[in-house]
């Protein structure tokens, strides 16, 4: 079983339905267990993050692995008017910052499918639930 972010990472939500925005956190995130093929859970992806997929991308940014990223000569420059960079392979430094936009996006991503589990399966016992936000009483 897929360890939730919070046993990862030891960040706790600030609200039941927060998504983690901390870059730091996300880069911490190793296990996932979300399904990108699912259409409606990118549909709520989009709608929590503004985050849109094209069906002929997606396993660009998720599988991938990171000698991938370093070592694939196909990752290039997308081909423009400029010839110094149309079409060739991307340096070093570009690749790093490739990797790490691409784990902070998986971590992104499952971060949305945990609560989308919380929210399509709430006796999920696999995910914990949040504790919900009580008032309190002063008098």
């Amino acid at each position: 079983m897929t360890k939730t972010i919070e046993e990862q990472t030891g960040w706790k939500r600030p609200a039941p339905l927060a998504i983690c925005q901390e870059v730091e956190i996300l880069l911490k995130v190793f296990e996932y267990s979300f399904d990108i093929y699912d259409k409606k859970f990118r549909k709520y992806i989009t709608q929590r993050t503004g985050r849109t997929f094209n069906d002929g991308n997606i396993d660009y940014y998720i599988n991938w692995t990171e000698k991938e990223v370093m070592e694939r000569q196909d990752f290039t420059y997308i081909k423009s008017d400029d010839p110094r960079y149309s079409g060739k392979p991307l340096e070093k430094e570009c690749r790093i910052f490739h990797w790490k936009l691409i784990r902070m996006t998986r971590g992104s991503i499952q971060d949305c499918w945990e609560l989308w589990q919380l929210k399509n399966n709430p006796d999920n016992r696999n995910i914990k639930k949040e504790k919900q936000w009580e008032q309190s009483k002063f008098f």
